[in-house]
């Protein structure tokens, strides 16, 4: 999603009421725009490390002499997608779910993929 760096905190606050456990976020605004943006930014990296909270994030890092999944690829595959929505403005929602991740260094895959298209409101 795109949404002004003002907006983020809230945003987050309503994917963490409504249990989604993983964001990208990719704005402009924060500490590099001067204190209100610092300030706005120390808000907003509290509310994110709930992700690091979840049980997902402690799996991906690897558990019972599992190797560590390939965080960094599923990051890459996240940010991709948030800067296809907004070159794209017509998508509306898309949804990768399941995302299969392997371990470290060897990538990760969609297995489904749905979007939603039309004007945006």
């Amino acid at each position: 999603m795109a949404v002004p760096a003002t907006g983020v905190p809230e945003v987050l606050e309503q994917c963490r009421a409504k249990g989604i456990k993983n964001v990208v976020v990719i704005s402009a605004g924060f500490k590099e725009a001067g204190r209100e943006g610092a300030v706005l930014e120390s808000k907003l990296i509290r509310i994110s490390a709930m992700i690091k909270s979840v049980k997902a994030y402690r799996i991906l890092k690897g558990v019972r002499k599992e190797p560590m999944s390939d965080i960094d690829s599923l990051l890459d595959v996240l940010l991709r997608v948030s800067q296809l929505s907004m070159d794209f403005p017509e998508i509306r929602e898309a949804d990768l779910n399941p995302i299969k991740v392997f371990e470290h260094g060897k990538g990760c895959y969609a297995i489904d993929f749905k979007m939603i298209t039309g004007e945006r409101k």
